[in-house]
């Protein structure tokens, strides 16, 4: 589970960093951090959280009980975004190290 969600946030890293084409989910992400000019990688954290409360809330609705989340969905909402950031942030690491020995 920690393996795929680390996959997962470089791919989403490289998707972002790369700035084409982008999926719905991190497409939505990147407008709203551009309107609210803040990081990409938190608001991920919120807005994957926010889609598994949606999805609890209708799942409950539905269903009358929580079906189709567990804790993998949880722990990838919350985990996604914070990876997504760190990359960002190794990657600023090394690019200041390369400027500075050049």
């Amino acid at each position: 589970m920690l393996l795929g969600s680390i996959v997962l946030a470089l791919g989403v890293y490289v998707e972002v960093a790369a700035d084409v084409v982008l999926l719905p989910g991190e497409g939505m992400v990147k407008a709203i951090t551009h309107l609210t000019k803040t990081n990409f990688g938190k608001m991920k954290v919120w807005f994957d959280c926010s889609l598994v409360v949606v999805s609890i809330l209708a799942s409950l609705c539905f269903f009358r009980e929580v079906q189709g989340i567990r804790e993998g969905t949880l722990l990838s909402a919350i985990l996604v975004g914070n990876l997504v950031w760190l990359f960002h942030r190794i990657q600023q690491a090394q690019l200041v190290v390369v400027s500075e020995s050049d």
